[in-house]
């Protein structure tokens, strides 16, 4: 192939088929705007295909977890979701009895399971969770709702979030309620604690079985006379034919003449006294209390309150594993 310049004839007094110095300029310069259109024509498409595939990986990042989180909460006999504890959620495994706590230490969600019986510390555990964003990480609970929100950052997206709503497994006339207080709190939104700063009741670790808790009354040394406090927690029985209470108590000194504990059952349209503890003892060991339901309406409007007074600030009332199960 040769290159002719201009107009001069070639070999043999005719041109070659060949490509003159400005033919070839001018096929570079069109091929380069071609190529500059074409990149600037799909720069956005891959932008944005980076982007979703960004975004897929931080929705991974976050819902695979929370759909974690989901399934435990199913499957748990109690849930406490209490901003004012250091974990996320904790939860009470309806098969095991072992406590699951998922707690969030920088951008790290860890898991831990443990036997009853230790005390609640965020530490320890297994990575659930990783690159999450800490400001998006809450939990908040409603009787049994508790809603989880987690969120993550991606690289070329910015935070995503994802709330779940999860409840227990409801089992008809198996465990209603259960508060065994495992978690160093009531469940939220649950309970009603009516007293004064004077008598009070709340939940303690026991000093006895460090890592059991329950919920404990007392009242100030200072104090002269008799003071009564209630704990009152709302039944939903409407769907069950009857219902029995179960519940454990003690004592922690020996009460006086005008300290007594009772249990007043509300059945939708009356207060009813269903348990008085009225004695001059210590009373060292747990004793088992069932109260039997059934002779009431059935009644979403249903309400059960422990009332506990005293008089001494020696003398507590001790109340533990509290469970309504439907006949």
């Amino acid at each position: 192939m040769s290159i002719c310049i201009g107009s001069s004839p070639c070999h043999n007094g005719r041109r070659d088929a060949g490509v003159t110095l400005i033919e070839l300029a001018i096929s570079i310069m069109l091929g380069s705007a071609i190529l500059y259109a074409t990149v600037m024509l799909y720069s956005p498409l891959v932008g944005r295909w980076s982007n979703a595939a960004s975004f897929q990986r931080t929705r991974l990042a976050v819902s695979s977890p929370l759909d974690g989180i989901g399934q435990e909460i199913r499957r748990a006999k109690a849930v406490y979701a209490d901003p004012a504890q250091c974990y996320l959620a904790c939860l009470v495994n309806r098969t095991t009895g072992n406590r699951v706590l998922f707690y969030l230490s920088g951008t790290t969600l860890y898991r831990k399971s443990e036997a009853p019986g230790t005390a609640v510390a965020c530490s320890g555990g297994t990575t659930f969770a990783t690159g999450l964003e800490p400001s998006q990480v809450q939990s908040s609970q409603i009787r049994d709702l508790v809603t989880v929100k987690l969120g993550a950052k991606g690289p070329d997206v910015p935070v995503y979030a994802l709330l779940g709503s999860f409840f227990p497994v409801p089992e008809e006339r198996v465990d209603l309620v259960y508060e065994g207080f495992e978690c160093a709190t009531l469940v939220p939104k649950s309970w009603t604690l009516a007293g004064s700063t004077i008598a009070y009741w709340q939940v303690t670790q026991s000093a006895n079985a460090i890592g059991r808790y329950y919920l404990r009354q007392t009242i100030p040394s200072w104090y002269p006379g008799g003071e009564t406090a209630t704990a009152e927690i709302p039944l939903r029985l409407a769907r069950v034919s009857g219902a029995h209470v179960d519940f454990s108590y003690r004592t922690n000194g020996t009460m006086d003449a005008g300290e007594l504990l009772t249990v007043t059952y509300f059945d939708g349209n009356a207060w009813n006294e269903v348990f008085r503890a009225d004695f001059r003892q210590l009373i060292t060991t747990f004793r088992k209390v069932t109260i039997d339901l059934s002779g009431f309406p059935p009644s979403d409007a249903a309400r059960l309150s422990f009332n506990g007074t005293l008089i001494s600030s020696s003398d507590h009332w001790i109340i533990d594993e509290i469970t309504i199960s439907g006949n």
